[in-house]
Order: C-alpha cells, then sequence, then structure tokens
C-alpha cells in the first residue's frame, strides 16, 4: 500500500513539508506530488546564500530556501513536475545505496516517459559540467538520472536520508526552463556563453514532445496506476 498526496505551496512549504515526513515513523510509502504557487531557488548545502542573493531574489519575487544535502541550485516554478517518495526504514527499498536507487527510480521514469513516446537514456556514470555553470543542478548528470536522445538532461533525482525513512525526489521541466531568473537571482548577470551551455546541456518535456498537452496531470495518473505506485507497493514490508 502507498499513499499520494497532492499538495502545493512554496519551496519553504515543501521543504519543511519533506522533513517533516522524513523525521516521522512510517508505515506504508508515502508520494508526494508537489505544485508550487510561486518560483523559488533551492540551493545545495554548500552553496552561500548571500544578502546581495536575497535582495535580488526579492526584487524578482523569488523565494529561496537551502536544502540539507548538497548539489547545486533547482529553479521550483510550476513547469518543474516534482515528485518526492518517502520511503520507511522497514521497505526493502531503505536498504539499498543511493546509486541503486537511483537508478531503480531511473528505470520507472523512463518506461513512464516512453509511454508518451519519448526515447531516454539512464544515466550510468555522474558527469561534470562546464565550470561556469557548475553551479545549477541540472547542469549535471548522475547515475539514474535521465536524457534524451541528444544528451541533454530531462530528469533530475535527489535523495535526504534520515534514521527513520529516505526520500527520492524526482524533477522533469514541463515547458522550457526560465534560465534567465535562475542567472539574475543566483550571479546577478550571465553571458551568452553560459547561457548557451546550459540550454545545450538541459531540455524539457515540452520541447522533446511538442504536441504533448496537459503532461503533468496525464504523468502523475501513469504514476499512480502502473508504474512507481505500482512498483514500490508491491514489495513486501
Amino acid at each position: 500500500m502507498s499513499i499520494h498526496l497532492e499538495l502545493c505551496g512554496t519551496v519553504l512549504d515543501e521543504y519543511e513539508t519533506i522533513n517533516r515526513l522524513l523525521n516521522t515513523e512510517h508505515n506504508h510509502i508515502k508520494h508526494v506530488h508537489w505544485t508550487y504557487s510561486r518560483p523559488g531557488i533551492v540551493l545545495g548545502r554548500g552553496q552561500k546564500l548571500s544578502n546581495d542573493m536575497i535582495q535580488r531574489a526579492k526584487l524578482k519575487h523569488v523565494d529561496i530556501v537551502q536544502r540539507a544535502t548538497g548539489g547545486g541550485a533547482v529553479l521550483a516554478m510550476s513547469n518543474l513536475l516534482s515528485v518526492t517518495t518517502i520511503i520507511p526504514k522497514k521497505h526493502p527499498l531503505f536498504e539499498l545505496d543511493f546509486i541503486e536507487l537511483f537508478q531503480y527510480f531511473g528505470r520507472i521514469w523512463q518506461s513512464i516517459i516512453s509511454d508518451f513516446g519519448i526515447v531516454s537514456q539512464v544515466v550510468k556514470h555522474a558527469n561534470s559540467p562546464p565550470e561556469s555553470i557548475n553551479w545549477i543542478c541540472f547542469a549535471s548528470t548522475s547515475y539514474g538520472e535521465l536524457t534524451d536522445k541528444k544528451g541533454r538532461k530531462l530528469l533530475g533525482i535527489a535523495q535526504s536520508r534520515r534514521t527513520k525513512n529516505v526520500a527520492i525526489s524526482t524533477g522533469l521541466y514541463v515547458t522550457p526552463i526560465d534560465w534567465h531568473t535562475l542567472f539574475d537571482v543566483f550571479v546577478g548577470q550571465y553571458t551568452q556563453q553560459s547561457l548557451k551551455e546550459i540550454k545545450f546541456m538541459t531540455t524539457s518535456f515540452k520541447e522533446v514532445k511538442d504536441n504533448m498537452t496537459d503532461f503533468d496531470r496525464r504523468v502523475v495518473k501513469s504514476l499512480l496506476d502502473k508504474q512507481l505506485y505500482g512498483y514500490l507497493s508491491n514489495a513486501n514490508l
């Protein structure tokens, strides 16, 4: 059995919700599909949140939160399909290391989007981005994440682990990413070269499958009906 939660709020609301679920004992897997009520940026643990960045975010009406785990900056807007799965300690998947977990979820997502006619590859080795954009989460690829036929990152995966649970967060941009906003808030400016680099290395569902409509609703239904939730619910606790 698994429990599906449809929630809406800011990046701070999401961060607090996932932390609360991580620190609570559960008997069943929980899936959180989050819709962002306004734009936000999630920084990695090692990224410095400066006063200048805070001021730039206010001018752009963008929220900022810093997660407890590493990695690069993520732009969370209404076009980011975000699903986090909370796996309790008693579930067999809890015992897997992060590489095995990432690859497991990556294969499930690969199967899901293949139903929509999208061919993708599961990343087998972590890759580092150019130095100019190495602060962006989607600039790099890690185990289990998905790229399209051109090698552009399509799906990101992250992990947060606590004593009682592990959370696997997956994110896919439904429409093209607003890189200008991320650059403007994080560094205050951007060069055409850096913008060209990040656009060359990333993509969205719309760019790969431009005739798709209402993807967000349809992919979550697919998750519920037969893929992610079904696979995990059928594993014995």
